[in-house]
């Protein structure tokens, strides 16, 4: 319960943050990329997040370091496998790019 108390999605702005998760991780990481907290993309992320906390973990962030990292850019979600359950015939890695409709908004995992 104290889970549902605190942001939906935790930000990250180092890059070994977020290697540790692929590296150690349980459970699949998902991570929001950014331009900044008044990106409109990062609004609908967090709509989403708040629906699916229970479900996964979130992560976020607005350094281009990390954005690099996970070849992704300002506007999209990357979910990684962590490196222990990765196999040469899946991706390690895949990416959605965040649209912003001006007539719904929805969620979109």
């Amino acid at each position: 319960m104290s889970e549902q108390a605190g942001p939906p999605s935790k930000q990250v702005q180092m890059v070994k943050q977020v290697q540790e998760f692929i590296k150690d991780g349980d459970d699949v990481v998902i991570v929001g990329v950014f331009s900044s907290e008044q990106d409109t993309t990062y609004d609908l992320y967090l709509e989403a997040c708040h629906v699916l906390r229970e479900d996964f973990k979130f992560l976020h962030t607005f350094s281009s370091d990390l954005a690099k990292l996970l070849k992704a850019s300002p506007g999209q979600v990357v979910m990684v496998q962590p490196e222990k359950f990765r196999s040469k015939y899946e991706k390690a890695s895949h990416t959605l790019t965040i649209k912003v409709s001006l007539s719904t908004r929805c969620v979109f995992v």
